[in-house]
Parts: C-alpha cells; structure tokens; sequence
C-alpha cells in the first residue's frame, strides 16, 4: 500500500537533489494531488533552490493556493531575493498577482531599490504607481532623486504617489525637495512645496517663504499650506499677510488663522482681531480667529471677543475664546449684560457661568434678579 505524503516527500527530495525546477514547478502546480502537502514542499524546495524561473509559478501558488501554500511560496520568493525581483515588478502590473508581488518584493528590501527605481519610468502605469508606493515604505534614501524626477514628470498621479513616497522617507529627501522647489517645473515645486509641509521639516521653512510669490498660483497654495502645516514663528509676518491676500485660494485663509494661533505669537492678534467681523467664505476665517485668539491669550481681544457675541457665524468660536482667556475677560462680559441685543445678553451670561468665579456669580445673580424685578 502507497501512502501519498511519504512517496509524495521522496520525490520532491530527489527533485530537489538535481535541482529539477521545471519537475518542481509541475508538482507546485499540479491540481488535485492525493498528497495535500505536496504543493507547499515543491515551494519550500524551490525557495532553497533559489532558481528565478520558479518566480512566476511562486506568485501564483502565493496569489492562488490555500494559506499554508501561500506563506511557503512568498517565503520561497524572499529566499530567492534579488533574481526574483524584475519578475516581481512585472507583476506589479497584473490586478490579481499585484498584492502578493508587492509585499515580497516588501520583503526583500533594499535588493529590490534600483529595480524599482527604474520602474518608474516603466510603460505599464500600475508598475510606476506600486513602484513609487513601494520605495515609499522600503524608505531607502537611495530612492530619492529618481522620485525627485517623478514629482514632476509629466504622469501626475506618479507625482502624487512619489510625494507620499518621499514623504516616508523623511529627512534624508529634505534638501532635494528644497531643491526642486527652487529650481524644478511647476508641478515639480507644487509637489515639493506640499511634500514639504508634510514632512515637517523646519529646514524648509525659508525656502518655502519666497514660494509665496510664485508665478504659478497652485505653487503659492501649496507653499501657503506647508507653512501652516510647519507652525514657524519665522513665518508669522507673512502668514499675517495672507489672512486676506488674493494670491492664494480662499478656503486656505481659515487655515492661515488658525495656524496663527497655534503658533501663539503676539504679533498676530491686530491682524485677527481684524479678521473677527470679516464675513468672507461665510464666516469660517471669523471663526478661526476666534479661535486663534482665544489660544493666544491676549487681553486685547477681549473686548473685539465680546462684539462678536452678536455674530451668526463666530459667536460660538468667540465664547470658546473668552472662556479660555477666563478671569481677565469677567468684566468685559459684565458689561455685555446690558447690551441692547438679547442674544447678546444671553451669551455673556451663558459665558459668564462657564468662567465661574466670586465676581462673575454675583454679576449673574444681580442680572437674574433684575430681569425677574
């Protein structure tokens, strides 16, 4: 009587002995074989063989096959390593074979950089896309001029996928990227610029400054949002002189505000205060000051605070504020309980109970006894 499994094992060892990859890759592939456990030897065999004709069977069994034949052959295709790897990018390109090659090539690591980085430049679309996410997470600097080029190649949904790339890789792609937002085609220092930003690098914030009068306006956006994303005291005068400048997009002006007071410099609190009765993109630049100011602290946007109690769009951005500022703002909103407008009444008081305090409970009272009276 044969039993499978142990005849099944002797011959994949002789195939093994005499390196028979193409009788291995026949009883990878064979379907239905009475020794279930086949399959994932031939794998294992063709791992320590380590024959790059064995590749394209590999992904498949690791694309296909149950789980135990899946972990052989992806741990067969790292064993394989550098000789794998053009297969592996190749399939970048094909829907189902995509995950599985992706994540050995994942594995193999720095063997793998130089194939994908020119994979870049390859005429299959999904290659470039995987290539650039893969150098991204390998986080090799090796890769970074190659992704450099590609932020302003002419394929932009590479650029964006680069971009992310570099931005996994850190700082060793800072100066390049200041360089290429000093020198490169617009859409290599729009990308730059928001790679930038997103990396976080206080090394661009100069560099990012002169950004702001570029010639091409989705530059001065993108260099506007790395400003406010790296949060410099260096950059508060110009962040001030763009709360309302027409030189970059509207929705950009909230962000320049509220960056403004997460900064928490004093020299912006003129400008925002300013900023409170301004009804541009419905209110959401009034709110944002509000808010800013309420995290800056400064007893001069007390009373500004307190007007805008009357606001549609900031008043609850303004008693957030004065709640925050708290005792220095008590007898501004005293006073506020006389105000003509009743909404305005009734928000200095609702203010007032949040702040708390001998001085503000007492004022409370007096005015509920008044109204009562």
């Amino acid at each position: 009587m044969k039993i499978p499994g142990l005849f099944g094992a002797e011959k994949i060892e002789r195939l093994e002995a005499k390196r028979n990859v193409p009788g291995l890759i026949k009883r990878l592939e064979k379907k239905n074989d009475p020794d279930l456990e086949a399959p994932a030897r031939a794998a294992e065999a063709l791992g320590r063989i380590g024959d790059a004709r064995a590749v394209e069977a590999l992904l498949k069994a690791a694309s296909d096959g149950d789980f135990r034949l899946q972990e052989k052959a992806k741990q067969s295709l790292e064993k394989i390593g550098a000789p794998a790897v053009e297969a592996l990018i190749r399939a970048l390109g094909d829907i189902v074979l995509q995950p599985r090659a992706a994540e050995v090539l994942g594995r193999i690591g720095a063997p793998a950089v130089k194939s994908l980085m020119a994979a870049l430049e390859d005429g299959d679309e999904q290659v470039r896309l995987h290539a650039a996410d893969l150098l991204g997470s390998l986080g090799d600097a090796r890769a970074v001029d190659a992704l450099i080029r590609a932020l302003g190649g002419a394929d932009k949904r590479l650029g964006v996928n680069a971009g992310y790339a570099l931005c996994q890789i850190g700082a060793p792609a800072v100066e390049a990227l200041i360089e290429a937002l000093e020198t490169g085609n617009a859409q290599m220092r729009q990308n730059a610029a928001e790679t930038l930003g997103k990396i976080g690098d206080r090394r661009a914030v100069e560099p990012l400054l002169p950004a702001l009068e570029d010639a091409d306006a989705e530059v001065r956006n993108q260099a506007a949002g790395a400003l406010c994303m790296l949060r410099d005291a260096r950059a508060v005068e110009a962040l001030i002189g763009l709360l309302r400048s027409r030189i970059i997009k509207e929705d950009l002006h909230e962000f320049v505000a509220e960056t403004l007071g997460q900064i928490g410099d004093r020299r912006a609190v003129a400008p925002l205060i300013r900023e409170l009765g301004n009804g541009f993109m419905d209110g959401l630049v009034s709110a944002a000051a509000a808010t800013a100011l309420g995290r800056i602290g400064d007893v001069r946007a007390i009373e500004p605070l307190v007007g805008t109690l009357a606001s549609v769009y900031s008043y609850k951005n303004a008693i957030e504020a004065l709640c925050v500022i708290g005792e220095p703002a008590v007898e501004a909103l005293i006073d506020a309980l006389q105000d003509a407008n009743e909404l305005v009444r009734r928000r200095a008081a609702g203010t007032l109970g949040r702040i708390g305090g001998t001085r503000a409970v007492e004022a409370l009272k007096a005015w509920k006894e008044n109204r009562e009276s």
